[in-house]
């Protein structure tokens, strides 16, 4: 679910581990893979050996990210993704974890604000999510992600990740 908006709002900063035939690991630049125009499970016949096995995903600017989650994802997904509603308030008994959660989902951007921060945020702009699947972990390939993500914001003068 939380991928969807880090692929539509900031593509370039988005790579996948493919896992070939469970052997062959590389990483890829997967910026449309959700929507199925590089799906490694169609295509040819080495796309259909090979499965996405892990993730980073970034966002070079935060605080600007948040405000077009706000302002261009959640308006753009309201008929596909109902549950990104910005008139939903949580109703009825529920504990505060789930109450938690339930708002996250239908308010994405406000569990990337971090208004306690704000130098923080300012020296160290971008964030980002980092996943591999268990089998797959212990193989270096996590640092290969960080480092493929790191001379992208380089490229790009990002200063910091927080």
């Amino acid at each position: 679910m939380w991928c969807y908006s880090y692929l539509t709002l900031s593509p370039k900063y988005c790579f996948v581990l493919v896992a070939q035939d469970d052997v062959d690991l590389k990483i890829k630049r997967q910026s449309t893979i959700l929507d199925g125009k590089e799906d490694p499970q169609g295509g040819s016949a080495e796309d259909k050996r090979s499965k996405v096995v892990g993730y980073i995903l970034c966002t070079p600017d935060t605080l600007k990210y948040v405000k077009r989650i706000d302002e261009e994802y959640v308006p753009s997904q309201a008929t596909t993704r109902p549950w990104l509603n910005k008139d939903w308030r949580p109703e009825g008994d529920m504990d505060e974890k789930k109450r938690k959660m339930l708002t996250m989902l239908h308010y994405p951007g406000d569990a990337l604000v971090t208004h306690n921060y704000p130098e923080i945020v300012s020296q160290y702009p971008a964030h980002l999510h980092i996943n591999i699947l268990p089998g797959y972990v212990g193989g270096g390939w996590g640092r290969k992600l960080q480092e493929t993500l790191w001379a992208r914001l380089r490229e790009d003068n990002i200063p910091g990740v927080h």
